[in-house]
C-alpha cells in the first residue's frame, strides 16, 4: 500500500494526528521479509562444501539449533499457524544464536592453522552475516510483531498461565451487575476485561467527569506500601478534598484480586464507568451511566501492577513455577479459583 494512503487511513479511520506516528507506521514495508535471505538457500550456494555442511549441522541438531527452535516454538503466546513470517524469522534467530554459541566453542578448541579451524571460522562468519540480516528484518517490523518474536522470561510464562486460568474462570461462571453501596470507586471485571465504576455526586463532580471524558484521561497514583495491599487512587487536584475517597484497594491475599491486578497490568488499560445516583419518587435508589472512559494506564503503571501481582501470586502459589507452554494453566491456581468468589461486575448495564 502506498505511503500516502497508509497515512490517510491512519488519519481518517484511527484519528491519528501525530506526524511522528504517521511517519513511523507508513515507513514500515508491507512485505518486511521480501529482501530477507533464506539461510538454507545461502548454504546451498556456498562454494566450499565443507563450510556449507558444517554450518547446516550447527543450525540443526549438532549445534543445538533444532533444540532451540523446538523450545522457541513451544513457548509462543500465539498460534504459529497464523504468522508464518514470524515463525521463519524467529526460528532462524534462535537457530543462529545456538549455532553461534556452539561454533565459538569449536573455534576455541581447534588448533591454530588446522583446516577444521578455518572451516569453523567461515561458518561463524556466515552465521554472523545471517544474524545481521535478521536484525535488519526485525527493525522493519512493528512493535507488536517484535513483542511476539522476543524470548519470554520465566515470570512472563507464569503470568501467561495464571491469566489462562483466570480468563477461563471468568468466562465459565455467570456474573451479575449490582449497584455498589459501600464505596464510591470499585474495581472488577466484565467477562475477561478489567472494568471500574466511579459514583459521582453533585454538579461539581459531574463537571469534572465531563472534563475527563473530553480530555480522555484520568490521572492515577499507585501505592504498594504493604505486601498485602495495593492502592490505586485518583490524583486530580481540581476535584477538591472530597475525591480522596476515589481510590481502589486490591487485597493481595485474595487470589481473585491478585489475578485481576495482573490482568490490569498486562492489558495496561481499563474502562471506567462514571455513575450517578438519585432517589426516585418511590424512594428507590436509581443508578445511571453518565459516561465511560477507556483509560490507558501506560507502560510504567502497567509494569508496576504486573510486578506486584506476580509477587503476590508467587506467594499464593509457592510450588508453581509456571507452565512451559502458553496454553497450559497453573493447576494449583485453578483449584484456588474454583473455591473463590468471582470479582465484582463493575460495568453498568447499557
Amino acid at each position: 500500500m502506498p505511503r500516502p494512503r497508509v497515512e490517510q487511513e491512519l488519519s481518517d479511520l484511527w484519528d491519528t494526528a501525530d506526524t511522528r506516528v504517521l511517519s513511523a507506521h507508513s515507513s514500515l514495508p508491507s512485505l518486511p521479509l521480501v529482501a530477507y535471505p533464506d539461510p538454507w538457500a545461502k548454504l546451498k550456494a556456498e562454494p566450499d562444501l565443507r563450510v556449507g555442511t558444517v554450518t547446516a549441522m550447527m543450525l540443526g541438531e549438532r549445534g543445538g539449533g533444532d533444540r532451540a527452535w523446538g523450545h522457541w516454538m513451544s513457548t509462543r503466546p500465539w498460534s504459529t499457524l497464523k504468522a508464518r513470517h514470524l515463525v521463519q524469522l524467529g526460528g532462524d534467530l534462535v537457530r543462529c544464536q545456538a549455532a553461534q554459541r556452539t561454533l565459538a566453542q569449536y573455534i576455541d578448541l581447534a588448533p591454530v592453522g588446522h583446516d577444521s579451524r578455518a572451516v569453523h571460522v567461515r561458518a561463524a562468519e556466515i552465521i554472523e552475516e545471517q544474524l545481521k540480516d535478521i536484525a535488519l528484518a526485525i527493525e522493519s517490523m512493528s512493535a507488536i510483531e517484535y513483542e511476539l518474536l522476543r524470548e519470554r522470561t520465566a515470570d512472563e510464562h507464569f503470568q501467561d498461565g495464571c491469566l489462562t486460568n483466570f480468563s477461563s474462570h471468568l468466562l465459565k461462571r455467570s456474573q451479575v451487575f449490582t449497584p455498589f453501596e459501600e464505596h464510591r470507586m470499585n474495581h472488577g471485571t466484565w467477562a475477561a476485561l478489567p472494568w471500574w465504576s466511579l459514583v459521582v455526586h453533585g454538579r461539581k463532580e459531574q463537571r469534572a467527569v465531563e472534563g475527563f471524558l473530553n480530555r480522555g484521561n484520568l490521572r492515577l497514583g499507585v501505592a504498594a506500601e504493604s505486601p498485602d495491599e495495593l492502592v490505586i487512587s485518583c490524583e486530580e487536584p481540581d476535584l477538591g478534598a472530597s475525591w480522596v475517597s476515589a481510590r481502589l484497594i486490591f487485597d493481595l491475599r485474595d487470589v481473585v484480586q491478585a489475578c485481576e491486578l495482573l490482568l490490569l497490568g498486562r492489558r495496561q488499560s481499563v474502562v471506567v464507568d462514571f455513575l450517578t445516583e438519585r432517589i426516585d419518587e418511590w424512594d428507590d435508589r436509581q443508578v445511571h451511566l453518565a459516561g465511560s472512559l477507556d483509560l490507558s494506564l501506560g507502560p510504567e503503571i502497567g509494569a508496576t501492577l504486573t510486578a506486584v501481582a506476580t509477587r503476590a501470586l508467587r506467594r499464593l502459589l509457592p510450588d508453581s513455577p509456571g507452565p512451559s507452554l502458553y496454553h497450559e494453566g497453573v493447576p494449583a491456581l485453578d483449584r484456588l479459583l474454583g473455591s473463590s468468589r468471582l470479582p465484582r461486575i463493575a460495568r453498568c448495564p447499557r
